[in-house]
């Protein structure tokens, strides 16, 4: 197996998403007026750019595995789907296991209607962002975390673990900094993992992660969306 060197390129492709999760915490520390729909725009804007840079960056490699992957590609979305549901059932798994461990969850400050009465934008934001991230992040965790850094199979194993365990870490300000409830997040990265390990595509765990994220997180806000036009 051939490693392939790190470049420039990847080291700025790691700073991408560290710079969205350091923008939204910095937001929230200083209590900023409106932050949520601050950090809302905020970190829109700066995904959309995460994408553009991250899409020129790894042009080739993802021209060359969208090659093989738009063969039956009706097929492919099949796998896309059922890949995330087995994930989601991980997940639940994980978190089933880990509950008599798991802190109580503190309550985020947005209640179904706060959400319901959000800015139409902030809802649409909401619902697009998971998208944006499960692009984003299979690229860095999945591709430069992982995949690039294959090598002697002790060094595969550690950056397989590490990227898994940065993955968790990332989904942080999701749970109110409460680090034992991302580590379902650090299981479910070792699957994603698995898949690009096996399919050597990075279509494959990208289209998994783009149908979890689309049924766990899209599809709610999408409810939200709904709400709002009716409620209106």
């Amino acid at each position: 197996m051939n490693k392939i060197n790190w470049t420039k390129l990847d080291f700025i492709a790691l700073v991408l998403i560290p710079v969205q999760f350091l923008v939204s915490w910095v937001l929230v520390v200083m209590q900023v007026p409106h932050t949520q729909n601050i950090v809302s725009i905020v970190i829109f804007a700066i995904g959309l750019l995460s994408v553009c840079i991250l899409s020129k960056i790894y042009g080739t490699v993802l021209k060359n595995d969208w090659v093989n992957y738009r063969k039956k590609i009706w097929l492919k979305i099949l796998i896309s789907i059922v890949g995330a549901g087995c994930i989601i059932a991980i997940l639940q798994g994980v978190r089933l296991l880990m509950a008599p461990f798991m802190p109580v969850a503190l309550s985020s400050g947005v209640s179904e209607s706060d959400a319901i009465s959000a800015p139409f934008a902030i809802t649409l934001i909401a619902a697009v962002m998971p998208l944006i991230n499960a692009y984003q992040e299979e690229i860095i965790f999945r591709h430069v975390l992982f995949y690039k850094l294959r090598g002697a199979w002790y060094v595969s194993a550690f950056f397989f673990f590490a990227s898994a365990f940065l993955f968790g870490i990332v989904h942080l300000n999701n749970f109110d900094g409460n680090f034992i409830r991302t580590i379902p997040y650090m299981v479910i990265a070792m699957c994603f993992n698995l898949v690009y390990l096996f399919t050597k595509n990075i279509w494959y765990s990208i289209g998994i992660h783009l149908a979890f994220n689309f049924l766990m997180a899209f599809v709610p806000a999408l409810f939200m969306l709904v709400m709002q036009r009716l409620i209106i």
